[in-house]
């Protein structure tokens, strides 16, 4: 799991952070393991959702992403 991600969604005061993601992107519970685990990509408009809910900049979030494959 990337941390940084993990750790502004901790900073929403949410820490099930699976069902979180899948909040967010509007996608299947197992579909956002895949995402975070790093099974599946994290897409453009993936990244765009997240920095607006979890009030990243798009390079902090791409740093937290890349820095952890």
């Amino acid at each position: 799991m990337r941390m940084e991600i993990k750790k502004k969604m901790l900073e929403a005061g949410r820490d099930d952070f699976v069902t979180f993601l899948a909040e967010i992107l509007n996608i299947s519970v197992p579909a956002a393991s895949r995402k975070l685990s790093g099974e599946a990509n994290i897409n453009e408009t993936d990244l765009k959702l997240i920095c607006k809910r979890l009030n990243f900049t798009p390079d902090e979030l791409k740093t937290a992403i890349e820095s952890n494959y």
